[in-house]
């Protein structure tokens, strides 16, 4: 491809970042929640926050899947329009993925019948940009039958639903990839991004999609990424991947103004030894001095001897001057893992999820200044759980939130085959002044 470099630098100021917190003290974890399990539009609380925030369990999605519906693990199944909560969705028995809107009075998912994909292995990465809303889905297999379809939907409000355009699906792969994610930058471009082979490939559009350029390799990746996301920030998009053979986290961006082929060289963000995953999640907010990106990532230190005090989760930080900080959201002891990171972008608030234990348990969080990142030991508040503790793969939106959208997930319990989801209000800011 042409005018992308395949230098790699690393920011030393985070190289080895877990020897630099080794002597941060850890707060005693608080334990798990203990809330019962609900039919579907029964609330119950979750967490000291009980005014604002509500926990329902839903409805269940198909035994067909092999993998749970919320999967992967850097990609949204939820947007906010229109005064209400949408979100890409299975319900049993079938099979196929559709379009739901969340009913707040009664705090259920009511199917819209717009289908998105029919397809059981198929994982969608969804987008709202203001005027379409955008489905990525696909498949992880080689086969042709988990290529990567693209839907474009226009929104009627009159009906309050959603209407597949004209010329759409169209298909962007031969086969299935891996860490299918989708992004809509400053300049109206669409971006959809994939790994295949351990490489990163990107495509885009310069008219809402109709049309796509050929697939241009990301050069720099050695064949060793396992997880990625791309996002817009700024007058720019990003990159970011972990790369577990080199232990590293990379990034790289390119500036909406430049031809879509150039980017800059990749820079390994954090590299140590068990220090990437194959978790990430990324979101970005605007400031007056610039927009910054903020990434949680998951580390492997759980790998080596089990050293309680050792990083397992990282917040890392890109400041508008092109500083690279870190700060330590959780370790070894707490057992985090499939982080989730939402902004209010209202408050300028950081609001960070996390599953706890490993594999499966319950949702945690943390909340902070954007601004002055300050993350409390432990692994959270209790946020979402059911009897059981099966939830994993929390998920919700792109977009930042407001007040007025509030705050909601969705995850998947893995024992009862159900989902659950949960909202928290989030108050308006204060008057200046």
């Amino acid at each position: 491809m042409a005018n992308m470099s395949t230098a790699k630098r690393v920011l030393p100021a985070l190289v080895l970042i877990a020897l630099a917190v080794m002597t941060v003290m850890l707060m005693t974890t608080p334990s798990d929640p203990r809330l019962e399990a609900r039919s579907p539009a029964r609330s119950a609380r979750a967490s000291p926050e009980a005014a604002s925030l509500t926990a329902s369990v839903g409805f269940a999605y198909s035994p067909r899947l092999s993998r749970a519906p919320t999967a992967d693990r850097s990609q949204s199944k939820l947007w906010f329009h229109d005064r209400s909560w949408w979100g890409v969705l299975n319900e049993a028995p079938a099979a196929s993925f559709g379009i739901y809107r969340l009913e707040q009075a009664t705090l259920e998912w009511m199917a819209t019948g717009v289908l998105v994909d029919d397809r059981p292995e198929a994982r969608a990465d969804v987008l709202w940009s203001g005027t379409h809303l955008y489905a990525v889905s696909g498949g992880r297999t080689s086969t042709a039958a988990e290529h990567v379809r693209l839907m474009r939907y226009s929104y009627d409000a009159d009906s309050q639903t959603y209407g597949l355009d004209g010329g759409f699906p169209l298909a962007l792969t031969e086969t299935g990839v891996r860490s299918l994610s989708i992004a809509y930058d400053s300049a109206s471009r669409l971006w959809v991004s994939y790994i295949l082979g351990g490489e990163i490939w990107v495509r885009h559009s310069d008219d809402q999609g109709t049309t796509w350029a050929e697939p241009m390799q990301l050069e720099g990746v050695d064949a060793g990424a396992v997880i990625h996301t791309i996002l817009a920030y700024g007058s720019s998009t990003a990159i970011l991947w972990n790369d577990e053979m080199a232990g590293a986290v990379y990034f790289t961006s390119h500036n909406s103004a430049d031809a879509a082929d150039v980017w800059t060289d990749s820079v390994a963000v954090v590299q140590d030894a068990f220090l990437t995953d194959d978790h990430i999640s990324a979101r970005s907010l605007e400031g007056p001095n610039g927009a910054a990106i903020y990434v949680m990532i998951k580390t492997s230190r759980d790998l080596l001897a089990d050293v309680p005090d050792d990083p397992q989760m990282l917040l890392l930080e890109l400041q508008p001057g092109g500083e690279w900080v870190g700060h330590v959201y959780g370790r070894v002891r707490d057992r985090l893992t499939k982080p989730l990171l939402l902004i209010d972008e209202e408050r300028r608030q950081l609001h960070l999820f996390a599953v706890a234990p490993f594999g499966r348990g319950s949702v945690y969080y943390k909340t902070t200044s954007a601004d002055a990142i300050d993350l409390s030991a432990g692994r959270g508040t209790p946020f979402l759980a059911t009897r059981d503790r099966g939830i994993t793969l929390p998920t919700s939106t792109k977009q930042n939130l407001t007040a007025e959208s509030g705050l909601v997930i969705l995850a998947s319990d893995e024992v009862t085959g159900h989902y659950v989801h949960a909202s928290l209000a989030l108050p308006r800011p204060l008057p200046d002044g």
